[in-house]
Parts: C-alpha cells; sequence; structure tokens
C-alpha cells in the first residue's frame, strides 16, 4: 500500500482526464503489480468522478480546437505517449497509417496532462511540416503555425502564453483539465479518422 500511495495521485490525475477508460487504469495497475485492494480504490475513485463531476468548458475549447485542425489537416494529439518522443512517435504512427499528407501537428503527453491537473497549466508542442514523401506545408512556418493555434485557443476563451520562439511550447494557463470519460477514442485514432474522412 506504501508504493501505491506514491501513485494514487498521478492515477487521480488520469480519472480526472476522463480520457482513460477504468480498464485502462486497471491494466495499469497491473503492470505495477498492485492487488485488489487498490483497485478497489481506483474503481471507487473512478466511479466518483464520473458521478459528481462533468467535462469543463476549458476541456470543450481544446478538443474543438484539435478536430478543427484536424479537419483542416493537422494532425491533433491528446495524451500521445508519456514524453516527447513518444508524441513524435506517435505522429510517425499516423502517418504510418494513412495516405493523408498533414500539415503539422498540435499535441500534448500524459505528463504535460498530469501536469495540467496538478498546476492548471497545459503544455502543447506544435509544429509545421516541410513538403515531403510523407508531409507537405500550406505556406505557414513554425511561428506562424503556432500563432494560428494560439488564436484559435483564444477564440475559445483559453488564456494562451508564447514568447515568439518556435524552439518553445505554447502554454495554457490557468487550464482546468477536468473530464468525464465518455467511451469515444480519444487516442491518436480520433485526428487520423478525422484526417481520413476530410480528404474524402
Amino acid at each position: 500500500m506504501e508504493d501505491f500511495l506514491k501513485y494514487i495521485k498521478d492515477f487521480n490525475a488520469l480519472i480526472r482526464s476522463g480520457l482513460f477508460s477504468l480498464e485502462d487504469l486497471l491494466n495499469k495497475l497491473e503492470d505495477l503489480d498492485f492487488a485488489s485492494t487498490e483497485k478497489d480504490i481506483i474503481r471507487e475513485n473512478y466511479t466518483s468522478h464520473n458521478r459528481q463531476n462533468k467535462t469543463s468548458n476549458d476541456f470543450i475549447g481544446l478538443s474543438e480546437v484539435f478536430d478543427q485542425v484536424s479537419r483542416e489537416g493537422y494532425i491533433a494529439l491528446h495524451s500521445a505517449g508519456y514524453t516527447s518522443s513518444d508524441i513524435f512517435d506517435t505522429i510517425d504512427q499516423v502517418l504510418e497509417e494513412s495516405n493523408i499528407k498533414p500539415f503539422g501537428y498540435i499535441a500534448y503527453h500524459e505528463q504535460d496532462l498530469l501536469r495540467a491537473v496538478e498546476l492548471n497549466q497545459l503544455t502543447l508542442s506544435f509544429g509545421a511540416f516541410k513538403n515531403s514523401e510523407m508531409t507537405r506545408s500550406n505556406g505557414r512556418s513554425k511561428v506562424e503555425t503556432s500563432l494560428y493555434f494560439k488564436g484559435l485557443l483564444e477564440e475559445k476563451g483559453l488564456k494562451v502564453e508564447w514568447n515568439g520562439d518556435p524552439g518553445q511550447k505554447l502554454y495554457v494557463t490557468n487550464f482546468n483539465f477536468t473530464k468525464t470519460f465518455d467511451d469515444l477514442d480519444w487516442t491518436y485514432k480520433r485526428s487520423l479518422t478525422i484526417l481520413e474522412n476530410e480528404s474524402t
């Protein structure tokens, strides 16, 4: 139980994000070799969160922007892996599974999610692609792409900080990362499906 207490904060954050099913969370517990008692705590916390809370306007705004830019030809990823390198691995997976040539990407990973729940600040990675065998450019530079994403997020009432450096990420401040689980697919396949639908 002592080891479990080290992880419970992160598990509660994942529950609050609403991006993971109860099965996903219990599988994570199994990977960490926790027993039935710990699973019962997660089940209780999961049920309580989904019964007592509702999805925040902040997350609704974020998801609407991600869906919009996916329709426009960008890869938009929710909780893509655990680190920045996982984001690029996921982008590669999207490119491999589709014939769509995207213009760029916007994404956050699980560590970004955990920090957002704790600190109310969501970090967003972004990029603009060049013309290549698997990607294309829409004429926007990385700076212009960042400003475009920033403007869309601000139109949803979100507060976004960025210092204009293309090497720096976007920071959505005062962000309430609260969502109830809804059985929708919030993996990379969400953006991939939208990209493919818009291309037909």
